[in-house]
């Protein structure tokens, strides 16, 4: 008997195979002289099916700065997200370009192309941005947060609570876990609290591997040297508790 987890399981398997066998016709399609422009929009379809049905992370942005340091960095080539935006994007935009020059097509797939383009471009300078400033820098006695938006530095026993919620993301709009931290910004009074919502597309890290190893820092021994390889290796998925 089919259960819904083997129907959940399969789908994923389905629109992959259906993704390479697009990219593969585009391929093809070119090779053998055909229009380019259909042939590169329909490659350009198959990589957004591909990357909005699969993983949404393909590596991992953690790397050691220091002997008691870790960092979480934005890396765009891991993220499904960057990907489609800022190169997916362009490429079915500079498509429409094309199509639209074609004199039986309606004129608003070439300005349709042009904002695509206008967007992907867009898109690609935040992404560089992301990749340059988003840092997540763990040490024994803080954590330091850096976004396009904000910077904080948040000292240890100033960590109220690390707590997770489920939001709807991506093509599929499937749920994914994001990471809230509440803690006393520096200086402020027992009551003034705020709440740092540490999105999982900003760092190229698994949400959950995150939330672990948030907790298993502030729940550590700050005097404990194997500390920061233990928060390494639950980023890293390479702990027991690890995904």
């Amino acid at each position: 008997m089919t259960t819904a987890d083997d129907t959940k399981r399969r789908r994923p398997v389905f629109f992959s195979l259906a993704a390479i066998g697009m990219i593969l016709m585009g391929a093809i399609g070119v090779a053998r002289g055909m229009e380019w422009s259909l042939n590169l929009g329909l490659a350009a379809l198959g990589v957004v099916v591909f990357l909005g049905f699969s993983r949404p992370l393909f590596g991992v942005g953690v790397d050691r700065p220091g002997a008691q340091e870790v960092r979480c960095r934005f890396v765009p080539w891991y993220q499904a997200s960057a990907l489609l935006s800022s190169v997916v994007l362009p490429i079915i935009a500079i498509t429409a370009i094309a199509q639209g020059k074609a004199p039986d097509m309606p004129f608003w797939v070439g300005y349709g192309g042009w904002f695509l383009l206008i967007l992907g471009i867009v898109f690609a300078g935040l992404t560089v941005m992301m990749a340059v400033r988003n840092r997540l820098r763990f040490s024994p006695s803080s954590l330091s947060v850096r976004t396009l938006q904000s910077q904080r530095d948040i000292p240890r026993d100033h960590v109220q609570a690390i707590t997770s919620r489920m939001v709807p993301a991506g093509v599929t709009r499937k749920p994914t876990l994001h990471v809230d931290l509440t803690y006393i910004p520096v200086g402020g009074g027992d009551q003034d609290s705020r709440t740092s919502s540490l999105i999982d597309t900003q760092f190229s890290v698994d949400p959950t591997n995150l939330l672990h190893a948030l907790h298993a820092w502030k729940d550590g021994d700050p005097n404990d040297p194997g500390l920061m390889d233990r928060v390494e290796a639950i980023l890293r998925g390479q702990a027991p508790d690890s995904v």
